[in-house]
């Protein structure tokens, strides 16, 4: 897996999937499930970038599947996020803010804020374009409450800069520049 992550940073697509595509032969036994699910999680990640959302989908479900499987809750929720993105990049917002709100929630039983606080950001994200402004703002600002919990101060400030964006987009100019001008502090 890793000399096919190596070749991704590369820009070497074609080498990334032959030696993704390797380890997840090799590592489809008995034992090595984790690693299975992550050559699938990795493979699926590069032919979404590539623009190749069907295959992506399917690797993110075979990569799922093993993690319900396997009962690896951390990694069912990051393949919930995973098969979000496919459904966000073909703008099915309603599929997506569904398996969304299934990693949050394996994420709020694991109290796994890190994980949390990115998946919430996603969803926010997910309200913010279908014109949801208001559960954008409150995923954001909850997310951004976390960020802020962890030490994450890059990630705040990429927070505050979103809910200053949508305070802009509802006509609230005050505090849209106080957001933005915090964001970039």
């Amino acid at each position: 897996v890793n000399i096919g992550q190596i070749h991704f940073k590369l820009g070497n697509m074609d080498s990334n999937i032959f030696y993704n595509s390797q380890a997840a032969k090799l590592s489809n036994i008995p034992g090595l499930e984790e690693t299975h699910s992550a050559a699938l999680n990795n493979l699926g990640y590069t032919n979404k970038i590539m623009g190749n959302f069907e295959k992506a989908l399917e690797y993110y479900n075979s990569a799922y599947e093993i993690s319900k499987k396997m009962d690896m809750p951390a990694s069912k929720s990051t393949d919930l996020n995973n098969i979000a993105g496919v459904y966000m990049h073909w703008k099915k917002y309603d599929l997506a803010k569904n398996y969304l709100r299934q990693a949050i929630a394996i994420d709020e039983q694991l109290k796994d804020l890190a994980r949390m606080e990115v998946k919430l950001s996603n969803l926010a994200y997910t309200y913010q374009q279908t014109g949801d402004l208001d559960s954008a703002m409150m995923l954001f600002k909850r997310s951004a409450e976390i960020a802020e919990e962890l030490g994450r101060m890059g990630s705040l400030a990429v927070k505050k800069i979103n809910i200053g964006l949508l305070y802009f987009e509802k006509g609230n100019y005050t505090l849209a520049e106080k957001y933005v001008t915090e964001g970039m502090e």
